[in-house]
């Protein structure tokens, strides 16, 4: 399960934990596109994943390059015979891509 609640990134900001604390701020979820590559690519050949699950209920969006570079995994899963599988309450353009 890929829970996906944030954005899709080059590379992640810095977050101070002293400016969060004083302002009172959470940060917003950021995940690299190499990271999630990378994860989609091992569980296309792991033979202990069975499927994945894209959670795109809090998704927040990406660049398109990067949800290209995403959605090339997600059909490399799909070569390898696994089911891809994708949720959300409702979809703006990014999840739809993804989905």
């Amino acid at each position: 399960v890929l829970k996906l609640d944030g954005y899709v990134v080059e590379e992640r900001q810095h977050v101070d934990p002293i400016e969060a604390f004083l302002t009172n701020t959470v940060p917003t979820g950021e995940y690299q596109a190499r990271d999630l590559v990378r994860a989609l690519d091992a569980a296309a050949t792991d033979s202990r994943i069975k499927a994945v699950v894209l959670d795109l209920d809090r998704f927040l969006g990406g660049g398109q390059v990067h949800l290209a570079e995403v959605g090339e995994a997600l059909d490399r899963v799909r070569a390898a015979k696994k089911p891809v599988l994708a949720f959300a309450t409702a979809y703006a353009n990014d999840g739809l891509l993804l989905a």
